[in-house]
């Protein structure tokens, strides 16, 4: 156990088809599949126990078997943490055509999290140096490194470079806990919602499969006034551009994540560290012919309380066109895809 330091925190309330070898277009009559027709389950798991994404058809139509369900382009199934895009493709059924690269959304997997170790609150004395904090079901193995807390003003900061690590935890408040993400190097003692006087807070670095959570470090934090919770701020909307198909926008301090909206429907989710994306890199691609509407939004972390999610974007249309027929010879047109208009 490191006692870290103390400090007193005087707080300030405050489409047309061509078949091959016909110059004519031919009638639709059969629908197309859209990824629309179908819903997608098992979007969100946990590394160790990844079951494949499933993928049904929504009431009200009759599209063909889903078949061909690709994780980033690959069939395997992924097992590491990560996202993962997943598209699929649907065969021909009687009234509906066969579809191809279907977008089915991201498969997220995350790091399992560890049970919580038992940890003493403010009104009970700390172990000591020679003790071991409780923690049963701990995967076996080195301990990793400890944050190095240090307070500044109103916050309780801490280094995230440490080696196989899944996240931290903070203990406070008679048995309350926090649990971050690893990005998350700082915590405001305002949204601790802590009362006046002294309190003893506990953190610890939260270890990957096969090594064990760090040591417990503490620091003490006396409140001279009772703190009242401070309102989130929703962070900015997404300044966005357009340059050919190269969709563009300026930092959003404060945001974890950025996401691509094609007429009002997520297609791609960046970090925000990105400031650029290439609409031509959509899977499934922007049909010829069509015009999409392109907005933004920004996301704060998920356990974040500083921020909330931005408003939507102010929205760019681009049209695509086909300029060009070729015949591969397997008796399905292939077109060659310009922008045609932005605005």
């Amino acid at each position: 156990m490191k006692n870290v330091s103390r400090i007193t925190v005087a707080v300030v309330v405050a489409v047309s088809v061509f078949m091959s070898g016909c110059d004519s277009p031919v009638s639709i009559v059969n629908e197309t599949p859209l990824a629309q027709h179908f819903s997608a389950t098992n979007l969100s798991q946990t590394a160790g126990s990844v079951v494949p994404v499933a993928i049904t058809a929504n009431p009200g139509g009759s599209p063909g078997a889903v078949v061909n369900i690709r994780y980033n382009g690959n069939a395997a199934l992924p097992q590491t943490v990560g996202s993962f895009t997943v598209t699929f493709d649907v065969e021909a059924a009687p009234g509906w055509y066969a579809g191809s690269g279907l977008f089915a959304g991201n498969l997220i997997i995350a790091a399992p999290q560890q049970p919580d170790p038992e940890v003493p609150g403010d009104s009970q004395q700390p172990p000591g140096d020679n003790q071991q904090t409780p923690d049963d079901n701990q995967q076996p193995g080195p301990a990793i490194s400890a944050p190095e807390i240090r307070l500044e003003g109103n916050f309780i900061r801490w280094d995230n470079n440490i080696e196989n690590l899944s996240g931290f935890r903070v203990y406070y408040l008679d048995g309350r806990t926090r649990t971050l993400r690893t990005i998350i190097d700082a915590i405001d003692v305002r949204h601790l919602d802590l009362p006046a006087g002294v309190h003893t807070i506990y953190m610890r670095s939260l270890a990957t499969t096969g090594f064990s959570h760090s040591e417990l470090v503490s620091v003490e934090v006396e409140i001279i006034h009772q703190i009242e919770p401070i309102e989130p701020i929703q962070l900015d909307a997404p300044q966005i551009s357009l340059d050919g198909t190269r969709l563009s926008w300026q930092p959003i301090q404060g945001a974890e994540t950025m996401f691509v909206i094609v007429n009002g429907l997520p297609r791609q989710t960046l970090s925000a560290d990105v400031t650029e994306f290439d609409l031509a890199n959509l899977v499934p691609a922007l049909a010829p012919g069509g015009t999409f509407e392109i907005t933004m939004r920004a996301w704060p972390a998920v356990d974040c309380d500083t921020f909330t999610v931005s408003e939507v974007s102010s929205p760019l249309s681009i049209t695509m066109e086909s300029n060009q027929i070729v015949d591969p010879g397997n008796g399905m047109g292939m077109a060659t895809v310009v922008l045609l208009n932005r605005y």
